[in-house]
């Protein structure tokens, strides 16, 4: 007896669809943003500040509350030893302007070595132009306590993105 030979309809894989991409239209999702951070910094005098964000938003760019999420920022003023940290919540909205714009509230912690930590607030406004121009105003506690204005850029780089 002889055993029944496949052919070659029964050997070959069923044909499988080419995987669609995302259109890079549709930029909504969740991001991890990681960048450098320079402006400057007025806390009694003008200073420069350089240092760096995380920021996780979520983005649903046709929504009235477009992007929303927490961030963290680490800065160093160039001419003393003290460390700036601040830790708050992101809105933005492109309802406004065909860009999107946004605010900030972080509450900052001044760390200083030859200090006690002075702890703050601060509130503030950005823009996404590619890259994140941005102007705070807040308090800082401490022996030192006064008012603070920062300007600057950020450079947003996604780390990650999840739909």
């Amino acid at each position: 007896m002889v055993a029944a030979q496949p052919t070659d309809a029964a050997v070959q894989p069923a044909p499988v669809a080419s995987p669609r991409l995302a259109s890079t239209d549709d930029l909504d999702g969740w991001y991890l943003w990681l960048g450098p951070r320079v402006g400057a910094l007025y806390r009694q005098q003008w200073d420069s500040n350089v240092g760096a964000e995380l920021a996780l938003l979520r983005v649903r760019e046709h929504y009235p509350l477009a992007a929303y999420g927490v961030r963290f920022a680490a800065t160093i003023p160039t001419a003393t030893d003290r460390t700036r940290l601040a830790l708050g919540a992101v809105i933005g909205t492109r309802q406004l302007a065909d860009t999107m714009l946004g605010v900030t509230a972080d509450a900052t912690l001044e760390l200083d070595p030859f200090a006690r930590p002075a702890p703050g607030f601060s509130v503030g406004m950005w823009a996404h132009t590619g890259v994140v121009p941005f102007v705070t105003v807040g308090w800082t506690g401490g022996l030192q306590a006064s008012v603070t204005v920062e300007a600057g850029i950020t450079i947003a780089l996604p780390v990650m993105r999840r739909r």
